[in-house]
């Protein structure tokens, strides 16, 4: 009996933690970059992270996804949704919130949900390229007691053109399953106003005790008209057998929870967080970890058992190029000062080719067109070369070698979408900035370089750099190889080149100086910093730059991943 007063009086104690039995389970999948002209969203990430905050608050188990770009990658997300149900048993409660948008084939037919990059140009090619949500209610109502499906859809941007009908505007009405709540933002025919009423309204009633769902949405319902003056009036269809409440009201918690004999022992106050004397990095699955800038070697974060591992970067002002006495340089590297205002987030490592296998199991990806193999002083493409056979030998520790520009961008895309976070191509100053690491000298640990410190082809003399000659290792090495630099940061120089987000450019000084990336609507050139196996020891110094046609895969070309820390 003691056992059970104690673990009561936690439950009391604990009071956003809902009072139940099932498992609650939630999917948020929010569609913004949309690439139709005048199709973009403004709000819909923004307002999945409300949704998601509420959600968590009243204890559900939240997955988020961001873009799916396709019918393919939107029906997978579904799917893993209705996985993660049947796995919780026949008891679980299931919540999908969308937000993006979506469109009907007609007044009185199918409604669909339309990816980010679907290029619709007929209302005819709607089932081609777009999801039917009778296909997404129905699965959700197979596999949960009970589900809640809200469309915060149909949102109030042009996706008809003079000669381009991409279908009807709003939903048409449909016929809800056994077992579902199935919400609209605004009624069948009708658009919503892309402002987030909407989803402020939602996350704010779920989170008040003592409603019952159906009153929950009414509620909602009742707020979003009179905000917008009676322009949209959201809607709902509810099928389910049984009552539901996101939060119970406190008497009803108390009083499903009393025993009848001694009374409950007070609970132990939960004890204070400790001061986080770093940055609270917020991780994929609500998780926050404390980590101290700059102190990669013992401390990094990673959003997801198959995500590339991170380290924290402190904010900071540095020079960038290098000064005109140093060995080996070219006139491209002229200095200039960036100052970088906020921290954020960098691979511990060059992605790897096990990490990048695992997107293309997860999307199907494709990366055909061979790739450029070195032989000596001989780069040829070979066709039968990739990401999976480069010409040497590698394993899931290594680099992943053979991705294009496009390829590296595809691969954050879908990493972002997966966690949540935002994840990016590092700035080519950011890329120098990771690589010195505070330090001034050609590379981080001094000025002269050996085959014991990095990968490259230590057969060639040294230049002007120094050091000594050594071991030329024809391939790639681990991504753990040889020694960090002072932030936590492997094979900064040599082994793969990185992709950067930059257009080239023939001088620094036409950098930004906050850090960012170097754009250009006519960029026929990219920007890659670190050198490779195949280089010798003078284009392995931290301000050493090349350019590369952005579609060029090679053996030699690899890419880590910054992420943003802050919104």
């Amino acid at each position: 009996m003691v056992l059970i007063r104690i673990v009561i009086a936690v439950v009391l104690w604990t009071v956003a933690a809902p009072a139940m039995a099932q498992q609650r389970i939630a999917l948020i999948v929010t569609n913004q970059s949309y690439t139709q002209p005048g199709a973009k969203l403004e709000n819909t990430h923004a307002d999945g992270d409300l949704i998601k905050a509420a959600l968590e608050r009243v204890g559900f188990r939240v997955w988020t996804v961001r873009d799916t770009r396709s019918e393919g990658e939107l029906l997978k997300a579904i799917g893993d949704h209705a996985q993660r149900l049947t796995d919780a048993g026949p008891e679980a409660v299931g919540f999908f919130y969308y937000s993006g948008h979506g469109a009907a084939d007609r007044p009185d037919g199918a409604n669909y949900l339309i990816p980010t990059e679907a290029p619709l140009t007929h209302v005819n090619q709607l089932p081609l390229m777009a999801l039917r949500l009778d296909k997404i209610t129905s699965t959700l109502a197979a596999v949960a007691k009970m589900s809640f499906v809200v469309f915060d859809a149909c949102r109030n941007v042009a996706l008809q053109r003079e000669t381009r009908d991409f279908g009807f505007k709003g939903f048409a009405p449909i016929r809800e399953q056994r077992g579902l709540l199935v919400a609209y933002a605004t009624e069948p025919g009708n658009v919503a106003i892309d402002q987030s009423i909407y989803a402020r309204a939602l996350a704010d009633e779920i989170v008040k005790p003592g409603l019952e769902a159906g009153q929950v949405f009414r509620s909602v319902t009742r707020r979003v008209v009179r905000e917008t003056e009676q322009k949209q009036a959201p809607e709902y269809l509810d099928k389910r057998l049984d009552d539901f409440h996101f939060v119970a009201s406190a008497s009803a918690q108390t009083a499903s929870l009393e025993a009848p004999s001694l009374p409950l022992p007070a609970a132990a106050p939960t004890p204070p967080l400790a001061p986080c004397d770093g940055i609270e990095v917020d991780v994929a699955g609500g998780a926050r970890q404390c980590i101290k800038p700059g102190s990669g070697k013992t401390t990094w974060f990673k959003d997801c058992p198959t995500c590339p591992e991170m380290v924290v970067v402190p904010a900071g002002t540095f020079t960038m190029g290098s000064p005109a006495n140093e060995p080996d340089r070219s006139d491209n590297e002229d200095q200039v000062q960036v100052t970088l205002s906020q921290p954020f987030a960098v691979g511990r490592f060059a992605v790897t080719r096990g990490e990048f296998a695992s997107f293309v199991a997860d999307t199907g990806y494709k990366t055909d067109g061979g790739c450029y193999t070195s032989s000596g002083t001989e780069v040829k493409l070979q066709s039968d070369r990739s990401w999976r056979s480069a010409g040497f030998a590698q394993d899931d520790r290594h680099p992943v070698v053979c991705v294009n520009w496009d390829d590296a961008k595809a691969y954050a895309a879908w990493l972002s979408a997966k966690t949540g976070k935002t994840y990016r191509l590092p700035s080519e100053s950011e890329r120098e900035y990771v690589t010195r690491a505070g330090t001034t000298t050609p590379f981080w640990w001094g000025s002269s370089i050996t085959p014991n410190q990095a990968n490259y082809d230590g057969s060639a003399e040294p230049n002007h750099s120094g050091g000594s000659k050594g071991e030329y290792r024809n391939g790639t090495v681990p991504v753990d190889s040889f020694e960090a630099n002072p932030w936590g940061l492997y094979n900064v120089h040599g082994n793969v080149y990185d992709w950067t987000e930059d257009c080239w450019s023939d001088k620094n000084a036409s950098n930004p100086r906050d850090g960012s990336a170097r754009k250009s609507r006519t960029c026929t050139h990219r920007t890659q910093r670190g050198a490779s196996w195949a280089d010798e020891s003078d284009i392995l110094r931290s301000a050493s730059r090349i350019m590369i046609l952005p579609e060029a895969r090679g053996s030699f070309f690899g890419f880590r991943l910054a992420r943003n820390l802050i919104p």
